[in-house]
């Protein structure tokens, strides 16, 4: 299964507040992925949360 979520900065925020609201503001809970080809720009980007987490 893929799928694809256009988020606002507000969304994203809201996001996090309510699926990792155990953890501390310090605590990770996501991971910044990307890779490219080489010397050439940015091909893709994506954000990896450390634990499940259950789609609208």
């Amino acid at each position: 299964m893929q799928g694809m979520e256009t988020l606002t900065k507000k969304d994203l925020i809201d996001f996090v507040n309510e699926k990792f609201s155990d953890k501390r503001d310090n605590d990770p809970v996501a991971t910044f992925f990307y890779c490219s080809y080489g010397h050439e720009a940015i091909q893709q980007q994506c954000i990896l949360f450390r634990e499940p987490v259950e789609n609208k």
